[in-house]
């Protein structure tokens, strides 16, 4: 059976994100990134790069990568202070699970 891709908007890409979230995202065979924002442009402007997208895939507001239609879930990778407000923003704009992580969205998803 073959499985559907997820496809996947990273909001915030600073060093953590960098470091540890972009990495494992990038080895996952069943997710795609396919926007990428963070506040400061160079920050959106790597992390499209790192991805292989296109720059005008890289946003500097969070509701431009919300916007999206093709948007299926969104990694919100944000100062821990933020990670609420985006949170909020998120759901307000897409209708999708808020998960703490792939596993839990994956089951909730199955049971709605």
């Amino acid at each position: 059976m073959k499985k559907d891709i997820v496809k996947i908007g990273v909001i915030g890409c600073g060093a953590i994100a960098n470091q540890y979230h972009m990495p494992a995202l990038k080895s996952l065979p069943d997710c795609e990134v396919v926007a990428v924002c963070d506040w400061i442009p160079e920050r959106a402007k790597a992390a499209a790069d790192y991805f292989g997208l296109p720059q005008n895939r890289a946003f500097t507001e969070d509701e431009a990568l919300l916007a999206l239609d093709e948007i299926q879930g969104v990694l919100i990778l944000t100062p821990n202070y933020n990670h609420c407000e985006v949170t909020e923003l998120a759901a307000s704009w897409k209708s999708m699970s808020l998960s703490p992580n792939l596993w839990d969205a994956h089951w909730t998803n199955a049971a709605a």
